[in-house]
């Protein structure tokens, strides 16, 4: 048998529903009533209780009315879930309104579960008119898609995070580098013509007494570089105290982000409890070695000093040899002051040469592993695609050749454009057609490229640009942060939902409102371990298709998957034996359970409340042959 999650009660206290409580069945359940009975309640407060409220960013307004709705009806009451898990684990979920859901186990015993997630426990939750709107927004639909692979995207999705989190860490060094490189090279640019002018002194040292002076003065020249190695050592000693001190904090955050609170409810919790004091006390075990390091360097540090103070007592020797020696050659002090600082100042340069030359080998090493960043996120990227691509198949070959479904990998353009947009603002440029050419005409990567590359030509042939734009663009974007969020910002994979009308087969957002839900409710209703919540699935539906669709699709998942819908169709509930059907009345300041049973049980509450019910009745009698509710037979 299909193991799967079920929802199997739902429990108010105070509020609009005072004292209600269903028990749900693990197959078809229908909730019914007149209008502001409170049955829309009962499902968003389950939503609610779960933690799966739409994403406010995405869905403003359904998150809005929602909030108000249940502000409104649980006010300062809470309302309590009790759930099983797939692998039979049962868990009680109680929230009240603006607070967190607090999990409790089977005893009683609070446990520390991020419920929102899926790692415990799925549910699949659609609002009131919900599924037209999956048909006419490509994020909705990529959403509808990952639901069947969750899992594998979610562990994507967290990997494509890490890989995105490491790029913007790598184009803030490699912005960071281009400059101490542009810095430096304004530095040296005067090191030719000081080494020019030291060649120069040279040259007028030719004899004797000149050849003495020249050697001490490259002497002194040495003695300045001695001073600034000892110098280099001292700050290199510090900073591998310090990188040292870095990796070990960096190293023990990783570890414990790792092991989040989540964890602790998995099925396997005494291993992953194994698997987390193994990683502690490896981490423990590197930050020893670690430790040691960083004793070997500040020893060395302290042993530096005497040296450093018998190199200091020597050149102070040294120095008062020099001077004597120029002292002896009046005629040379001045040419020897300014010998000097030309020696010292060639010294420097070379120094910051060099600094320029590490620089430049770093800026590689960046510029390298950002490509490596670059193929790992587009390998991430391809292997979700694949997954998803994975989907469309199954759902084509379960409903084929009414429905078909496509992936356009990269089709959805929607975070490019509007990162283009915010990062033209401030150009003085009129740049609405400009984002909507490189949209169009260019992929982000090789725009960024053309943008470092400071390609006007090519800008200007594909963005219809001239000369002077092309070049405003470039300034508005070369070594900026914007560029490097270019290069790798998401283009989202789009599904394509199609119905066939005739021969021909129609995209979802260009159907009408009944052939939207048509070609959603089919994807909604198909095989799945997450609990399937629907306010109203029969809206804009026909009666045929009610039965051809929603009902055989009921009955194909029959034991596989638990369905509890809000419907105001008699024939869901009557065609499909619900299993459980709860009926809800109201006197105006609060609603109560009228009757709840199967669906003969609630027979005539279906025929009284929901129109065309004892139709419903008459046609399940004459496609099944079971009885009317109340006659004999029955």
């Amino acid at each position: 048998m299909t193991a799967y999650h079920k929802i199997r009660s739902i429990e108010f206290t105070g509020g609009f529903l005072p004292g209600v409580k269903l028990e749900f069945d693990e197959t078809l359940n229908c909730i019914i009533g007149g209008r502001g009975t409170g049955k829309t309640t009962v499902l968003e407060a389950i939503r609610y209780a779960l933690d799966r409220m739409p994403d406010p960013n995405a869905d403003k307004d359904r998150y809005r009315a929602i909030e108000k709705l249940l502000q409104s009806n649980l006010g300062g009451g809470s309302v309590r879930v009790e759930i099983e898990t797939l692998d039979g684990t049962c868990y009680s979920v109680v929230r009240g309104f603006g607070e967190s859901p607090l999990v409790t186990n089977d005893e009683g015993t609070p446990v520390e579960i991020n419920i929102g997630k899926d790692i415990v426990f799925g549910v699949d939750v659609y609002s009131q008119n919900q599924i037209e709107d999956i048909a006419n927004d490509a994020f909705f639909q990529l959403q509808l898609i990952d639901k069947f692979i969750h899992r594998e995207v979610d562990d994507l999705d967290r990997q494509i995070r890490e890989t995105t989190r490491a790029l913007e860490a790598n184009a803030a060094r490699i912005l960071e580098s281009r400059k101490a490189v542009d810095d430096l090279v304004e530095a040296t640019r005067e090191l030719p013509d000081v080494a020019e002018k030291i060649r120069g002194f040279e040259k007028g040292d030719e004899g004797s007494g000149g050849d003495l002076l020249r050697r001490e003065h490259e002497r002194k020249s040495l003695r300045a570089r001695e001073v600034q190695l000892v110098e280099t050592v001292r700050n290199l000693y510090g900073g591998g105290i310090q990188h040292i001190n870095t990796v070990v904090q960096d190293l023990k955050q990783r570890f414990e982000d790792a092991f989040d609170a989540d964890m602790a409810a998995t099925p396997n919790r005494e291993l992953v409890e194994r698997i987390r004091d193994a990683a502690q006390t490896a981490v423990e075990t590197v930050e020893r070695h670690l430790d040691a390091a960083k004793g070997v360097l500040t020893s060395a540090q302290t042993t530096l000093k005497g040296p450093q103070a018998d190199l200091a007592e020597r050149q102070a020797l040294q120095e008062k040899q020099y001077r004597e020696l120029v002292d002896k050659h009046e005629q040379e002090r001045a040419k020897g002051v300014e010998r000097t600082r030309l020696e010292q100042r060639h010294a420097d340069l070379k120094a910051k040469e060099k600094r320029l030359q590490e620089k430049r080998a770093a800026l590689a090493e960046l510029n390298q592993e950002r490509e490596r960043l670059r193929a790992r996120l587009s390998d991430i990227r391809d292997e979700r695609y694949r997954l998803r691509l994975g989907v469309a198949e199954r759902l084509n070959e379960h409903l084929s050749p009414m429905i078909r479904v496509r992936m356009e990998q990269f089709g959805n353009m929607d975070e490019y454009r509007s990162l283009l947009n915010q990062s033209m603002k401030g150009s003085g440029l009129r740049y609405a057609t400009i984002v909507d050419r490189a949209v169009e005409r260019i992929p982000p990567a090789e725009l960024a490229s053309l943008i470092q590359n400071e390609d006007r030509v090519t800008l200007e042939r594909e963005l219809d640009l001239d000369a002077d734009r092309a070049t405003r663009l470039v300034i508005q974007l070369k070594d900026k942060p914007e560029v490097f969020a270019i290069e790798t910002v998401e283009l989202h994979d789009r599904p394509i939902l199609e119905l066939k009308d005739g021969q021909d087969y129609k995209d979802s957002a260009s159907l009408s409102t009944g052939q939207k839900c048509t070609t959603i409710l089919p994807i909604l209703l198909m095989e799945s371990e997450r609990p399937l919540l629907i306010d109203q699935p029969e809206d804009n539906l026909d009666n045929a298709f009610v039965f051809e669709t929603i009902v055989q699709s009921i009955g194909e998942v029959r034991g596989r998957r638990q369905l509890i819908f809000v419907t105001h169709n008699p024939n869901i509930p009557v065609l499909g034996d619900a299993a459980r059907v709860f009926c809800l009345r109201s006197t105006g300041r609060s609603a109560s359970v009228a009757k709840e049973g199967s669906v003969d049980d609630v027979a005539p509450q279906i025929m009284t409340v929901l129109e065309g019910g004892r139709a419903a009745f008459e046609a399940r009698q004459k496609r099944y042959g079971r009885p009317m509710p109340g006659t004999k037979e029955a």
